[in-house]
C-alpha cells in the first residue's frame, strides 16, 4: 500500500497520526486544522497561525496542516 507521501520511507516506519489513517514518517508532524475555514485570513494569520509554526518547530522534518473545506482565504495572494 503507497500513502503517497514521503517516497522513500518504508511503510513500516510510518506512523498513524489520527483515526483517519493518514501517516507520517519519522520526524514530521501533522496538524489538524479543519476548524480553520471558519476563520478569516487576518484573524487565522493574527491568532492560529504563530500557534501551528509553534507546534511544528518540534518536528525535525517540519510537516503539514491538514485542511478540510475551503481555505483560499488563508493563501497570500
Amino acid at each position: 500500500m503507497s500513502f503517497g507521501i514521503a517516497p522513500g520511507y518504508p511503510e513500516s516506519q510510518l506512523q498513524p497520526v489520527v483515526a483517519a489513517g493518514r501517516c507520517q514518517p519519522p520526524g514530521f508532524g501533522q496538524l489538524c486544522g479543519c476548524s480553520t475555514q471558519l476563520l478569516s485570513g487576518s484573524a487565522y494569520r493574527e491568532f492560529v497561525a504563530p500557534l501551528d509554526d509553534a507546534l511544528h518547530s518540534v518536528y525535525p522534518h517540519d510537516g503539514m496542516i491538514h485542511r478540510c473545506g475551503a481555505h483560499a482565504q488563508h493563501i497570500p495572494v
